[in-house]
């Protein structure tokens, strides 16, 4: 008896551990399926989440999580309507006042003496700021609403579109006395010409904003097994590790400013970070000494 007992309690052994990792099973699945859907809202992905299965109470928390989800799905959309709104009511002003600014610099309603002509050079610089942030306003709301698959992307040469866009900055930068390094190790890209060009301006943009007189940036291109990593690296003294999950944050401002820099938008980031995401893309920050912050944009090469 005493041995039937023994070889009894020996069986039972492999049946308890399986019990055991069965029941482990049923409990850890719903867990991981709601850590995946708390991931994906932390990720600011808005879309349908995984469904979840378990006991009662899981299942019913999921369902809280589904109606947080659509509850930010719909601020979401009517932020996104209030600043078409916004900017749909700006641009009618703002084009009278671009146009009288542009009549008094001809001019037309008579001479201008030397005092006069630099508050009108004031104005201009301001109406044009203000057209900048309208316009980025506009491009922000278009890139988060248009969620459609990125098409192949043409190959793109990176040295002339980069040339059109410090044709752009060649004032600022020559202003604040930077000088742009190249190393572009791979110069074809797969990329939107446009994207490309909205990418690079901000990035840009950014790091001139930021850098030190007489500092210097770097673009530099490589190429990976499977993406062309584009990155823009600057001496402007590094973004605290607090804020790195924040500065694609739409009109997130960090809290080292330069003082002799007009105020943006702080929608440059977030334009960058959609725009790559439209074309299938990622950006980082990441760690490239002697430089001190350094954005990387991933590019995904062509199946």
């Amino acid at each position: 008896t005493r041995q039937r007992l023994i070889l009894l309690a020996l069986a039972l052994i492999p049946l308890t551990l399986l019990l055991a990792a069965v029941f482990s099973w049923l409990i850890n699945r719903p867990i991981k399926q709601l850590k995946a859907s708390i991931q994906q809202l932390g990720r600011a992905d808005l879309g349908p989440l995984p469904a979840i299965s378990g006991p009662q109470d899981i299942v019913e928390l999921g369902r809280e999580i589904d109606w947080l989800r659509q509850r930010l799905q719909a601020l979401e959309e009517q932020k996104l309507r209030f600043l078409r709104h916004v900017t749909h009511e700006l641009k009618t002003p703002l084009a009278s006042l671009r146009e009288g600014v542009a009549l008094l610099d001809d001019e037309l309603a008579g001479n201008l003496n030397a005092r006069q002509r630099t508050i009108v050079g004031i104005m201009d610089g301001s109406s044009r700021d203000l057209q900048k942030r309208i316009e980025d306003l506009i491009r922000y709301g278009s890139l988060v609403h248009d969620a459609t698959l990125p098409p192949t992307a043409p190959l793109q040469a990176l040295a002339g579109v980069l040339d059109s866009v410090l044709a752009r900055h060649r004032l600022a930068l020559d202003a604040r006395r930077l000088q742009v390094d190249r190393q572009l190790a791979a110069p074809m890209l797969h990329a939107d010409r446009s994207q490309l060009e909205t990418v690079l301006d901000n990035l840009l943009s950014n790091a001139i904003k930021f850098s030190p007189d007489e500092g210097r940036i770097l673009i530099r291109s490589e190429l990976s097994s499977s993406a062309s990593l584009l990155d823009v690296c600057d001496q402007s003294g590094g973004i605290p590790h607090a804020e790195r999950s924040r500065v694609y944050e739409p009109f997130f401002q960090g809290a080292r400013q330069p003082d002799s820099a007009v105020k943006g938008s702080g929608l440059g980031l977030s334009i960058v970070r959609e725009t790559l995401l439209a074309a299938g893309g990622q950006i980082e920050i990441i760690d490239s000494p002697p430089w001190t912050t350094c954005f990387r944009t991933t590019w995904p090469l062509p199946q």
